[in-house]
């Protein structure tokens, strides 16, 4: 680990102190060429913008962000009848990379808050989160290690109960059938016509298969399984408030594309990193950085810490855990530190789940036309059997058009387009009085 830099990167001003010191402590321009710096949401938009704006003048050497100051301007000002100034790009040797945890988070909560109405709500209260408030925990994702235990139990009920209504269908009308999976896709493609069983096909094995699979790459490096799984997912981004992440995903994929190839291949083979070595548990670089804090923060003496602490613990923390090591292995026991989480057996819930989805007959009757309703039989928008096409719509309306897309709404009920309609109404008479 770098020495400790006792900012809080939340500014252009602090995020480019970030940098500039990141830089220096690396040796970028005399030991190396470049260097890979992470970040997640607001500061990596910032830290984007000031590696796109942030020039140097060659003879003053002032850092100019030429959004707010074009550089003949700083020319005329600074150096009046000087010609031929010279400018470099200041930060254009950071190789920028988002968080692959922090992105499994920010994509859970969009299917958590995407698919409230439609079934979680109603899946958390069945597995004991039944008032409001706990409720709101789940779909928050407030605790990622209870999130992904849901995901998984969604993923897994649901996917079962695809398979079965698809078996059972063929079975009844021929005895000697044999499912593969490329009779079940082609069967959903040109038989079913039940907009239930079409919209839960698309959530399960596009939105949250994609999600398994990044998570499943990520924590085995393998870069190509990671974002074909987060590229299958992250159209449902554009179809709601995510700010944020929207640009994010969008420069992250640019710059995969557009990096030349050495660097195509420096990413790709260290998409993900594993602090035990164990080459089955890797995580992204936001965790382990965040580990590392947790680390830190073990060793630090009771109270405020102060910037000094926080660099003596990050100098000795290295050493300290070679003497914890060596403690346990000459006491002949495991450091429970670094002993596997425990793996729980969801198999009782599967099963719980897979009743309440059989009991609100939402996948019954795959080749009848029927309301498109939730699990608790309410009704749903008539268009929201199409999620997934919209959002890969807006996906590539964001790509042609990143400063000014036009996205379609998705609204999961009709009392959501009511009130995105009054919005609407309110926003323009609000525009209208402040015009006269």
């Amino acid at each position: 680990m770098g020495e400790i830099i006792p900012i809080n990167p939340n500014s252009k001003a602090t995020i480019k102190e970030v940098l500039l010191n990141l830089k220096q402590q690396a040796g970028v321009g005399t030991d190396r060429s470049w260097i890979r710096v992470g970040f997640d949401g607001v500061p990596y938009r910032i830290a984007n913008l000031l590696i796109k704006n942030t020039i140097m003048c060659e003879v003053c050497n002032e850092h100019i962000d030429i959004s707010v100051t074009p550089f003949d301007a700083h020319c005329e000002i600074k150096h009046p009848g000087v010609y031929h100034i010279g400018s470099k790009k200041l930060l254009d040797d950071i190789l920028l990379t988002p968080g692959a945890g922090h992105a499994e988070i920010n994509l859970l909560r969009a299917i958590f808050s995407l698919t409230r109405v439609v079934f979680m709500e109603h899946i958390a209260g069945c597995l004991g989160f039944c008032s409001k408030r706990a409720k709101d925990f789940v779909i928050r994702g407030s605790n990622h290690h209870v999130t992904w235990q849901i995901f998984d139990i969604v993923l897994k009920a649901f996917a079962l109960e695809l398979c079965y209504t698809y078996v059972s269908q063929n079975r009844e009308e021929n005895e000697n059938f044999l499912p593969t999976a490329e009779d079940f896709v082609m069967w959903k493609n040109t038989r079913v016509i039940n907009p239930n069983f079409n919209l839960i096909y698309d959530l399960i094995f596009h939105i949250f298969l994609g999600v398994k699979c990044f998570r499943s790459g990520i924590r085995r490096n393998n870069s190509q399984h990671a974002i074909a799984g987060r590229q299958k997912t992250a159209p449902i981004m554009y179809i709601g408030k995510h700010g944020i992440y929207q640009p994010l995903l969008f420069r992250d994929m640019q710059v995969r594309v557009e990096a030349p190839p050495d660097i195509k291949k420096y990413i790709e083979e260290n998409e993900a990193f594993s602090r035990s070595g164990n080459n089955l548990r890797g995580e992204g670089g936001d965790y382990v950085t965040e580990n590392e804090n947790r680390s830190l923060k073990s060793i630090l003496p009771p109270g405020v810490p102060t910037v000094e602490r926080w660099q003596m613990a990050s100098r000795c923390s290295a050493n300290l855990q070679k003497n914890r090591k060596a403690v346990f292995q000459r006491a002949g026991i495991q450091d429970p530190g670094e002993q596997r989480g425990s793996v729980f057996n969801r198999e009782l819930e599967v099963q719980a789940i897979r009743k309440e989805i059989r009991l609100s007959g939402m996948l019954k009757n795959p080749y009848e036309e029927i309301p498109l309703k939730s699990i608790e039989g309410k009704l749903l928008h008539q268009d929201f059997v199409n999620v997934y096409n919209t959002a890969l719509e807006n996906y590539d309306a964001y790509k042609k058009s990143p400063h000014a897309p036009n996205l379609q709404p998705v609204f999961v009920t009709s009392e959501d387009e009511q009130i995105e309609g009054n919005e609407d109404i309110e926003q323009k008479d609000d525009d209208m009085e402040q015009t006269e």
